[in-house]
């Protein structure tokens, strides 16, 4: 099990989880795969964990964007195109 967001870093939350389902719990780093300046490590070991929502918004759909811009075969544009207003007024 992995645990994310900012309250995953509650202290013992981990231990707890983990006696509690007898499963192997860690805490998730969102940065693993992100590139970031060296210059900001300690920050991000501090407050990493609390931007896992924020980095599956900013990249969600990369991969789609790349394919399209290389022109890969089989790129099909999605029938419906997500907005915040669509998301608001429910018309999704």
């Amino acid at each position: 099990m992995i645990l994310s967001g900012g309250t995953a870093r509650f202290p013992g939350l981990v231990r707890y989880y983990a006696d509690a389902l007898k499963l192997p719990v860690v805490l998730g780093d969102p940065w693993r795969n992100v590139k970031y300046d060296p210059r900001l490590t300690k920050e991000i070991g501090e407050f990493g964990s609390s931007f896992s929502v924020a980095l599956g918004l900013a990249l969600h759909g990369t991969d789609t964007l790349l394919k399209k811009s290389d022109g890969a075969a089989g790129y099909k544009k999605p029938k419906k195109e997500f907005s915040l207003k669509a998301l608001l007024t429910k018309k999704i």
